[in-house]
């Protein structure tokens, strides 16, 4: 087998979006934006939205650009009104950038091309060459483009279902500390996911983790207490609700605790003397 064709989940785009785009690069970036604001937590103002400078732009096309190709798609996306690049943060000095993408003028392409994807390739092509031929699009035999486009969907779909859980998985896998059974634990992910949010279950295992801990417990192994559904253990609920609300910092002017007054009442005391 060649080295050339790598068994790893690969970058699909789509032909009509490269030729709308004139760019391999710009419409895989696309694509991959697509792809991570459906995984993001980010929400704003109804919309998903993801963070990235210009190195995990870079990351996020597995490095096949560089940072200034980044920002040259960027540029040229903005201006096409595909996306849109604000900086939400609260802190007027944070200039994190972040990304979404404009459906609604990305779904005006899609139109262009929903009545025959064939025919819009060609013309596209015979426009870039310069001919004037246009008997080729003849070519293209007939499809059934309603059972071509359901099953791309049902393909697309849980191609997506798969990607998420395995990035979920990861994110959990991160608060394990022993990292022994990563593939049975994945298979129990899995299930588990289904049953309760990811933000609940890391929440639920590290409070496991520290009750084991405290009190020298045996801890188990992650997928049988992803199995058991041990998050619903009485033993660690007062411990997930400490760490989904920590006690607040001390304000800078919240008056000292009595038991500092004391001691400076103490030692006035004593210089008085």
């Amino acid at each position: 087998m060649s080295k050339l064709l790598i068994n790893e989940n690969p970058m699909v785009i789509s032909p009509t979006l490269v030729i709308e785009l004139g760019s391999f690069e710009a419409a895989a970036f696309l694509q991959q934006l697509h792809f991570w604001l459906g995984v993001s937590q980010h929400q704003h103002e109804g919309k998903s939205w993801v963070y990235n400078t210009q190195e995990q732009c870079v990351e996020m096309m597995r490095g096949t650009i560089s940072k200034s190709t980044a920002k040259r798609i960027v540029k040229k996306l903005q201006a096409l009104n595909l996306i849109t690049v604000a900086q939400l943060h609260n802190n007027k000095w944070n200039k994190t950038n972040y990304f979404t993408i404009n459906y609604v003028e990305l779904s005006k392409l899609e139109q262009k091309y929903s009545s025959n994807p064939c025919v819009a390739d060609w013309v596209k092509l015979n426009q870039s060459n310069g001919s004037d031929c246009t008997n080729r699009v003849d070519q293209c035999e007939p499809i059934d483009k309603t059972n071509v486009s359901q099953s791309l969907q049902k393909n697309t779909t849980e191609e997506n279902k798969q990607n998420i859980t395995d990035i979920q998985f990861e994110e959990f896998w991160k608060t394990v500390p022993n990292k022994d059974g990563k593939k049975p634990a994945q298979a129990a992910f899995k299930k588990a996911i289904k049953k309760i949010s990811l933000d609940d279950l890391i929440v639920a295992y590290k409070a496991n983790v520290q009750v084991c801990e405290a009190q020298n417990r045996f801890k188990k192994n992650p997928a049988t207490w992803l199995n058991q559904e041990c998050w619903n253990d009485e033993s660690i609920q007062p411990t997930i609700q400490q760490l989904k609300n920590p006690n607040p910092a001390q304000s800078p002017d919240q008056p000292a605790a009595p038991v500092f007054k004391g001691v400076a009442k103490k030692f006035k005391g004593m210089s008085n003397d």
